[in-house]
């Protein structure tokens, strides 16, 4: 095995031998044989006794043949035989690759799907939707809003026309006017009844009157003091006034009927 590693362009050893008793297969158990087949630069091809035979030669060896034909069957190995199993290895690496990049892209979409659901951008993009959905309902609501705002205005703008002092007070101006109408007439008519009552007791007052009497030449004669008509004869120096049409005449009573003190147009007048 040591001077085979000398051997120019060897490219396989084939360490073998046909089957025997166990103490025939002994050498290939023996620690130099294993040491130096695991030390070969050159790659072992071990095959010895038959397939049920197992030595240290085999475990150590870079490959283990159950029989010495089948080393040299495995180590050169028919072109159709390389041909085919080089074309189902290829075939086994590109469904291998080809399943790996399948499933490294799925891995790869997974991890940009959650990127992009994770994405700022993203959630910007669906809170703007958010925005304009919120937007467009609070619009609605506004108008909505609005509108029955405008139809309760309109309500209360019919009711505070139908109670409008100013609609109230043209009714109460009519009214006002039909009452004043009523009143100024009822007022004509109570003043002139009136009137007319007046006029007859004035009249009747006139014809009563002492001084009706007193224009036709008659006289009435008081005390001056006292006030009180005179009806009898007065004691002597009684002051008197008497009361004609046109004014008054102040007199002293004397016991005398020759002479009379007359005072004409008051207590300041010319004595006669």
């Amino acid at each position: 095995i040591e001077r085979a590693q000398r051997v120019r362009g060897a490219e396989v050893m084939l360490l073998v031998r046909g089957g025997g008793s166990l103490e025939d297969l002994m050498s290939f158990n023996d620690i130099d044989v294993a040491r130096a087949v695991a030390a070969s630069r050159i790659p072992v091809v071990c095959g010895v006794g038959h397939e049920t035979d197992t030595t240290i030669a085999d475990l150590v060896a870079d490959r283990r043949a159950p029989t010495p034909s089948a080393a040299a069957e495995m180590a050169v190995p028919a072109v159709a035989d390389l041909h085919a199993g080089l074309h189902q290895r290829i075939t086994r690496l590109r469904t291998a690759a080809r399943q790996s990049v399948t499933l490294r892209r799925t891995l790869v979409e997974r991890l940009v799907a959650r990127a992009e659901a994770a994405s700022p951008l993203r959630r910007v993009a669906s809170l703007r939707q958010t925005l304009d959905a919120r937007t467009a309902r609070l619009a609605t609501a506004l108008t909505t809003d609005v509108l029955h705002k405008r139809r309760r205005i309109d309500s209360a703008r019919l009711a505070l026309q139908g109670a409008s002092p100013a609609r109230r007070v043209a009714v109460e101006r009519e009214a006002v006017a039909g009452r004043r109408g009523r009143l100024e007439r009822l007022a004509t008519s109570l003043t002139v009844g009136r009137r007319q009552i007046l006029d007859g007791k004035t009249a009747r007052l006139n014809a009563l009157s002492p001084l009706r009497v007193l224009a036709r030449g008659y006289s009435i004669t008081a005390d001056a003091q006292t006030g009180a008509v005179i009806t009898a004869p007065v004691t002597p120096g009684t002051r008197l006034r008497t009361r004609v049409a046109d004014g008054e005449i102040l007199s002293t009573a004397t016991g005398d009927e020759q002479r009379t003190d007359v005072r004409s147009g008051g207590d300041d007048g010319d004595d006669r």
